[in-house]
């Protein structure tokens, strides 16, 4: 994400465009790659409905909001977002015989 230099406006609205697209990708590619099953599927739709909620409270924050907690909140949540998803993909891509791999 690039820093505000176009107005707040179109930042503004240039996160929720990002943010579909994360999430259509996130939730979309691991399953076309087929290097993911419907479980992910379900949890990162879950997880996006989430990001997008926040990302439309960013939108919706007034233009003199000094505190930003909608923003921190998005900034907060992305990271979760990003580390859940990887967990999900690890978890449903069978940890175990990776772990049985490397162990042999």
């Amino acid at each position: 994400m690039l820093p505000v230099v176009a107005g707040a406006k179109r930042t503004k609205r240039e996160i929720l465009i990002y943010s579909v697209i994360l999430i259509l990708f996130a939730a979309i590619a691991p399953i076309a790659a087929g290097i993911a099953g419907w479980t992910y599927g379900a949890i990162a739709a879950a997880l996006g409905a989430i990001f997008m909620w926040l990302a439309v409270d960013v939108a919706r924050m007034p233009a003199d909001d000094r505190e930003m907690r909608p923003a921190r909140r998005l900034f907060t949540f992305s990271m979760l977002y990003l580390f859940l998803l990887f967990t999900v993909l690890l978890v449903e891509g069978g940890v175990g015989p990776w772990i049985h791999r490397v162990a042999t």
